[in-house]
This record gives structure tokens, C-alpha cells and sequence, in this order.
């Protein structure tokens, strides 16, 4: 575990509301991590949406989902505040939404109503505009928050890129943002993150083959 080079989010504290929107998930059993994210829609109505990857969801790792693999999110628990300097609040079951391998996105919608005061709902942009920087708020290996920072410009994958795990289809073409984290280091457990522009918005999920880590 690199654990000299992770940044505690506690750290950061221009950084709170963002991380107010992160959650750690326990996937089915308790026995595997990924993060994710609380995220707005156009509607600005706050429907407990919920941004992961693709690969948390696709346990057989057959670049497919099953409907067994669709239906395991109700079993999932979802950890906010999960930090050094909080209290974490628990919510479980979420129902699937959406998924494309492509990108490795997968989105989900918790099925409890959020009330508490302190989580937040997380801006998003859908264009194509290149991020001179890249951050990512994360739970590697399920440990408490932690935040990474890729201080240069964000480049679209110009070539295919192969997945770490079982599925032998890789992703095409421009379907990721890559980088190097210059500040702080990401492990199993950070996929599925929020991915921020310099404008804190969303532009996309962290998928660990792209941005390796740069202690």
C-alpha cells in the first residue's frame, strides 16, 4: 500500500464541498471497495443519482453486464464523510440506471432520499474541452479519503487502452482523459472517483489503467 503518498482530504479543505459528495461503496458482501459520487442532474432536483465505474458493476469481468450484475447494486452500502475528520453516514441500496464499457461509467440511483445537510451534489461537464489540471477524490483499498492531483493538461487516449482485469476487449479511442497524478497516488478502491476539471466540475470517473499513480 503507498501509503507515504496519499493526501488525506482533511488536508485540503478548499476541497470539502466536493468531497462532501464522494462515497466509499462496499460492494456486494463487504468484501470489495470502489468510490463514486453523488451527482446533479439538468433538473436541479436532487435525485440521489450516483456516478461509479463500470468495472465495480461487472463482477464475471466479461466487458457485459448480466442482469444479475444489474441487480447487485441492491445490496451495495454506500459510505459518506468516510474521513479523518468526520463521521461517516451509511446508505444502502441503489437501483442501476446506466452502464457503457466503453468509458467505463457506470450510474446508479440510491433508493433512500438525501437528507443530510453535510453531503453535497457534485457539477458536471459533458464537452469535450481539454483540463490544464485533473484531481480526484478517492477510498483506495476502502481506507479514508484521499485526494490526487495531475498538475498538467488532461489528454484524450489516442490509442486503445487495456483493461487491468479479466475483459480482453479493450476501450477505444478517445474515450478517456489520461494523465500522470503528480501529487498523491490512487490503488484498487479509488475506481469509479469523480474526475475534476479546473472548474470542479465532473468530466469524468477514475479508471486506474489511465492515471497511474506518480509518487
Amino acid at each position: 500500500m503507498l501509503l507515504d503518498c496519499h493526501n488525506d482530504v482533511c488536508n485540503y479543505p478548499a476541497w470539502s464541498t466536493q468531497s462532501d459528495a464522494v462515497a466509499r461503496i462496499l460492494v456486494t458482501g463487504g468484501t470489495a471497495f470502489c468510490s463514486g459520487a453523488l451527482l446533479n442532474n439538468t433538473s436541479q432536483d436532487f435525485k440521489p443519482y450516483f456516478l461509479s465505474a463500470f468495472h465495480c458493476i461487472d463482477s464475471d469481468e466479461d466487458c457485459a453486464l448480466s442482469s444479475s450484475e444489474k441487480e447487485d447494486p441492491i445490496a451495495w452500502t454506500f459510505e459518506f464523510q468516510y474521513k479523518t475528520c468526520a463521521y461517516s453516514v451509511s446508505y444502502s441500496q441503489a437501483d442501476f440506471m446506466a452502464a457503457w464499457f466503453d468509458t467505463d461509467f457506470l450510474s446508479l440511483k440510491l433508493r433512500q432520499t438525501i437528507f443530510d445537510d453535510n453531503l453535497t451534489f457534485l457539477g458536471w461537464d459533458r464537452t469535450s474541452n481539454t483540463s490544464s489540471t485533473g484531481t480526484t477524490i478517492h477510498h483506495p483499498r476502502g481506507t479514508q479519503m484521499k485526494i490526487s492531483f495531475d498538475n498538467d493538461q488532461l489528454v484524450s487516449n489516442s490509442s486503445t487502452i487495456e483493461w487491468s482485469r479479466g475483459c480482453k476487449t479493450p476501450a477505444p479511442t478517445n474515450t478517456h482523459w489520461t494523465g500522470t497524478l503528480d501529487n498523491g497516488a490512487a490503488e484498487g478502491g479509488s475506481s469509479g472517483a469523480p474526475l475534476f476539471n479546473t472548474t470542479r466540475r465532473v468530466i469524468g470517473q477514475f479508471h486506474g489503467v489511465v492515471i497511474n499513480p506518480k509518487p
